[in-house]
């Protein structure tokens, strides 16, 4: 596996889900009608396939929570197992690289 590249998607799916989240703090309610938030929504929503295989083949258990509805907590949870997956990547590339080939 290249652990930099999963590395590299999980921190930028992160960064797009953390952008969702300021606009909704920052908007309330009025947020789902300003163009910057469709785009972020569009842009993660795109994501989603990519982040949802990597996840799959890292820890399957938290493949199954990027797949949370279409709620206001959505982009928290997804942000959440941004953060776990970084943990686990590094760790399996410390690992990885303790072990050797």
């Amino acid at each position: 596996m290249d652990y930099e590249r999963a590395l590299v998607k999980v921190e930028a799916y992160g960064a797009q889900c953390e952008g969702a989240i300021a606009i909704q703090r920052t908007s309330h309610s009025a947020y789902s009608s300003r163009p910057e938030w469709q785009d972020r929504r569009r842009q993660i929503i795109e994501g989603l396939p990519l982040m949802e295989q990597v996840t799959e083949a890292i820890d399957p258990r938290l493949a199954e929570r990027l797949r949370t509805g279409d709620s206001a907590i959505q982009f928290k949870n997804k942000l959440e197992v941004c953060h776990e997956m970084r943990g686990t990547i590094l760790s399996r590339q410390e690992v990885a690289e303790i072990l050797g080939p």
